[in-house]
């Protein structure tokens, strides 16, 4: 808040193009969408771009310039190397982030459906289901599962599994 304030103060104070305080803005939430809605980099190279044409354009009026305003104006070089290295940056990073949200689940309760455990006693119909190196509160669906048979979990209800006799065919669950 007290960096935005200030800023604030200053433009006020600079010649200040607002179309390129404007793009400089679009350039940070076309970045911020990329990371949240991922379009395979497009918004983020719209970004770069608008963020690089904002940097350029932010001191450089459009109109005649008073001979009393300062001469303020951002080092070219600069903005691009920044943008640059913004960029390289963003096309490194992205794509992991994106691999790591297309993951499947590894923990939490939701990786246990369809998975294989062992009872620890009889599940008639409530019991003790040993599963993933932990035991659970069970409930059969239906047929009883007496101990040391198998038992595949269908959903969760609360922190109570709810199970019915394994078909043969185990799944492994994931450590």
């Amino acid at each position: 808040a007290i960096a935005l304030l200030l800023a604030w103060a200053a433009l006020g104070n600079l010649p200040t193009n607002w179309v390129g305080a404007a793009l400089l803005v679009l350039g940070i939430i076309l970045v911020v969408a990329e990371a949240h809605t991922p379009l395979m980099g497009a918004s983020a190279i719209a970004g770069a771009i608008s963020f690089t044409l904002g940097a350029l354009l932010l001191f450089r009026p459009i109109g005649s310039v008073s001979p009393s305003a300062p001469a303020v104006a951002l080092n070219p070089l600069i903005v691009v190397i920044v943008a640059g290295a913004a960029g390289a940056f963003l096309l490194a990073v992205l794509p992991a982030v994106v691999r790591t949200r297309r993951l499947k689940a590894i923990s939490g309760t939701a990786v246990l459906i369809g998975t294989t455990g062992t009872a620890r006693g009889d599940l008639a119909p409530q019991g003790i289901l040993h599963i993933a190196g932990e035991d659970w509160s069970a409930v059969t669906e239906g047929d009883h599962i007496r101990s040391g048979e198998q038992a595949q979990v269908v959903r969760i209800e609360g922190l109570t599994l709810v199970v019915r006799p394994s078909s043969g065919t185990e799944v492994v669950p994931s450590a």
